[in-house]
């Protein structure tokens, strides 16, 4: 719950700050819906692996060319 806090705040923080802000949530609830594998290394490393930062980058490319 204090986690979503921050993160909701932060994402206000950068709104009002002009910055765009990408959910990774439902991208990556839409990845797992598709049966498309995991996005991190677990039970490794919870980093992201490189599918999830390719859907991070389309997620950008969007936003730089509409």
């Amino acid at each position: 719950q204090r986690a979503t806090l921050a993160n909701d705040r932060l994402k206000v923080l950068a709104a009002q700050n002009g910055l765009h802000v990408i959910d990774s949530d439902p991208v990556f609830r839409r990845h797992f819906a598709s049966g498309l594998g995991p996005l991190d290394r677990s039970p490794v490393d919870a980093h992201w692996n490189p599918a999830a930062h390719r859907l991070m980058a389309q997620e950008t490319a969007h936003i730089i060319e509409p």
